[in-house]
């Protein structure tokens, strides 16, 4: 009798399985809809998906069909531009007639579309130049007015510019060091590191400040004013040297304040100005070395260097000291060319960061990069 009682419960099941709720069987991407888009942390990317269960939403596209009201079957992703660059896609929607749109805009209700590519002929071989600090936004679905999709191949690079090998994540911390010339492991523990043959750049930002530790390790005798840094900043972060925007931080000699000069052309600057930020020179025991050395706190004011979160920052830095005698430059010639500077990105609070295992030389006067990796809250990417 039991038995009897239980066929047709699960008769009942497999009806509603397949007829009633056939979403059990047939599940949509994750990234269905734009407001889910999967987001993209670094290049390249590449992914290989089935689209055919995604439901249309969202924009046609200007190269879709004329009677098109949405992009059916179409899948979302999204990124956050880490630097001046351009990217090359290639899509290959290997059994259907793909469409692709590439948007840039805040979030899904202000997409603003850049190109749109009709793909009969496979695959779709296309490129975008993209703004540091801009988010974008690709859709990819099936051309027309009924459903297709199927599977599809993403392929995403970054063909320009070729920055070199030293690049850092800069995470947000939500108690800031203090610039007062006296250093402890705590307060710049969460901060990204990059090792110089002199000791060790460190970097953190609050979202008003972009924090710099420059620890001069093998500089061991407190020289007073014949110790110096420089600090350039790549303001429109372009590689190249803009008169009048870009920047160069110093200290002049005998001076205790800390001043900004304006780049006019290669290593020419114009005089001193002098600067809302804040620096402290320190002489003393740092979490690189307990002998006396010498070190230098800077909060960068994030107005004078026009950036803000989820934007990158490019800088150059200087230190030298006459006991004992040296002249570091990281990277080399950045007074003069701006093309292989420090690429930083300036995480949010909602990204986290840790330590990875990536080291990369740094030129002929970094010993080692020591790269970040990323984790946003919900994705599993490392950033190279």
């Amino acid at each position: 009798m039991k038995t009897q009682r239980l066929i047709p419960i699960l008769i009942f099941q497999f009806f509603a399985a397949v007829f009633i709720f056939p979403s059990i069987l047939h599940a949509a991407p994750l990234n269905d809809d734009c407001i889910n888009a999967e987001e993209i942390f670094g290049f390249p990317f590449s992914a290989v998906v089935d689209n055919s269960t995604a439901t249309g939403d969202g924009p046609a596209g200007s190269c879709n069909s004329s009677g098109a009201t949405i992009m059916d079957n179409d899948i979302w992703y999204t990124f956050v531009a880490i630097r001046n660059s351009t990217l090359l896609f290639e899509v290959n929607t290997q059994t259907y007639d793909g469409l692709m749109v590439v948007y840039e805009g805040t979030d899904c209700s202000n997409l603003v579309e850049i190109i749109c590519v009709d793909a009969p002929d496979k695959p779709a071989v296309f490129n975008v130049d993209v703004s540091a600090g801009q988010t974008y936004w690709l859709q990819i679905g099936d051309w027309g007015i009924s459903d297709g999709g199927g599977t599809t191949s993403i392929l995403i690079e970054e063909t320009s510019p070729d920055l070199g090998p030293v690049d850092l994540i800069s995470p947000y911390t939500a108690s800031a060091p203090a610039i007062d010339g006296s250093i402890s492991f705590e307060e710049w523990s969460n901060a990204a590191t990059m090792d110089i043959d002199a000791g060790q750049l460190r970097f953190m930002h609050d979202n008003t400040h972009l924090y710099l530790l420059i620890d001069i390790v093998a500089d061991t005798v407190n020289d007073g004013f014949d110790d110096y840094f420089w600090l350039t900043f790549d303001v429109n972060v372009d590689g190249l040297i803009t008169s009048y925007v870009d920047l160069l931080y110093s200290m002049p000699p005998a001076a205790g304040d800390l001043f900004f000069y304006y780049y006019l052309g290669p290593g020419v600057l114009t005089g001193a100005q002098l600067s809302v930020s804040l620096k402290a020179k320190g002489f003393g025991p740092t979490m690189n070395y307990t002998v006396n050395h010498t070190f230098w706190e800077l909060a960068i004011d994030f107005t004078e260097i026009d950036t803000m979160m989820n934007k990158t920052v490019r800088v150059g830095v200087r230190t030298a000291s006459s006991k004992p005698a040296f002249t570091l430059d990281v990277p080399p010639d950045h007074i003069t060319d701006f093309a292989d500077l420090i690429d930083i990105l300036l995480f949010t609070p909602e990204q986290t960061v840790f330590d990875c295992d990536i080291t990369g030389s740094g030129g002929d006067n970094a010993t080692a990069t020591h790269l970040r990796c990323a984790l946003s809250k919900h994705e599993k990417k490392s950033v190279g």
